[in-house]
């Protein structure tokens, strides 16, 4: 690499690398969450990590070791024309570029896939590595075809492509002219570091069976259908609360929930930092998503050990759950199974206690430090 600086090299000391590290922005989300997590492990180990966002710094942001430095572009804005858009572009890959040189970083590693673009854009000829991290199951949510036409021709200038999951490493060398793919599932960590916001989970969940979500408000994660769900089988469940942590007061899914009748028995907290006190208090873990990457949510909830039902879909479920072991697989888009399946856990505590007693277990296949060592044969080759 080209300019790594090796430290005590007579007494053969590790070398210590400089590391930029881009998002479009630190506020939530699995993405986010895991390269907070990197910056803070390379910084840890001794590198000199950077955090490059698009978007400004947001008082909910995941945190960064103090010795992790961070430039927030605010260069997140939407475009009503496609000559807006281009001009965005423009500003976005020229001021990218300037932070990245002023980062003057040995490797560059992105997250996400028009971050991934904006990347490969701005290191043109800069002589650092280049490592791109796609962080979805890529056809399940396409770019545009813009964006999906400048990823096919650009991936073929990172060093490595990044997917978590064998399937979507094949997409990648299918659709694209990536040169190399590595596949890195996601790193579990229990308990969760506490940020900001707290929030206290409510009396009035004492004695009840908790069913937990957790995901952006997005149709994604497949909300809808659970709050559906949930109010088909309510009735036969008296004792049962949902809450759905990320969605806002402000979310259609609040008038849905009433308009089904159940507004008394879901809980929508928000954006919660304490996330390890509300796996803990779950006794079942729902993953609702029609599509994932490789779900960090559902990893979390079996470190905890929390009973989960998910759907099999594409992809990360099928790869973390052995189906009736240590969770319970539904066939996609099959909801009247999920719904028979989700009130079957309800109701028998000894199903709930056999799934959830193996599932931490499961979730010790992908320590951090197995996971880690995985990244760093990608961004710091020998």
């Amino acid at each position: 690499m080209s300019r790594l600086q090796w430290a005590g090299a007579v007494k053969g000391e590790a070398s210590v690398a400089s590391i930029t590290f881009v998002i479009s922005g630190l506020s939530g989300g699995g993405a986010e969450r895991v390269c907070s997590n990197l910056a803070n492990r390379f910084s840890a180990d001794g590198h000199r990590c950077h955090v490059v966002t698009l978007a400004a710094a947001e008082s909910h942001d995941y945190p960064l070791d103090g010795e992790v430095t961070r430039t927030a572009l605010g260069l997140r804005a939407a475009s009503s024309s496609i000559g807006q858009s281009l001009l965005a572009l423009a500003r976005r890959v020229n001021a990218l570029r300037r932070a990245l040189k002023d980062a003057d970083s040995d490797t560059v590693v992105s997250f996400m896939d028009r971050t991934n673009v904006l990347v490969l854009l701005a290191t043109a000829g800069l002589s650092c590595r280049v490592v791109v991290s796609e962080r979805n199951y890529p056809p399940a949510l396409p770019p545009g075809r813009f964006w999906g036409a400048l990823r096919y021709v650009l991936y073929r200038f990172a060093d490595t492509v990044v997917v978590q999951t064998r399937q979507g490493a094949d997409w990648i060398k299918t659709h694209t002219l990536a040169r190399k793919v590595a596949s890195i599932p996601n790193w579990v960590d229990w308990p969760i570091a506490n940020r900001q916001p707290v929030v206290p989970i409510p009396d009035a969940l004492t004695a009840k069976t908790v069913l937990l979500a957790v995901g952006r408000d997005a149709p994604q994660k497949g909300f809808e259908r659970l709050l559906r769900s949930f109010a088909r089988i309510a009735s036969s469940c008296p004792q049962s609360h949902l809450v759905i942590i990320g969605p806002a007061e402000s979310s259609d899914l609040i008038p849905l929930c009433q308009q089904l009748g159940v507004e008394q028995r879901v809980l929508f907290p928000g954006t919660v930092g304490n996330m390890s006190d509300w796996y803990s208090r779950a006794d079942i873990f729902v993953l609702s998503s029609r599509f994932e990457g490789f779900p960090n949510v559902l990893l979390e909830a079996m470190a905890a050990g929390c009973a989960c039902i998910s759907f099999d879909i594409n992809t990360g479920p099928r790869e973390i759950i052995a189906d009736s072991v240590d969770g319970l697989l539904i066939p996609e888009n099959d909801e009247s199974l999920f719904e028979r399946q989700l009130a079957a856990l309800i109701n028998d505590e000894s199903l709930r206690l056999s799934l959830s007693s193996a599932a931490p277990t499961a979730a010790l296949r992908y320590s951090s430090d197995d996971i880690y060592a995985l990244w760093v044969t990608e961004i710091l080759p020998a």
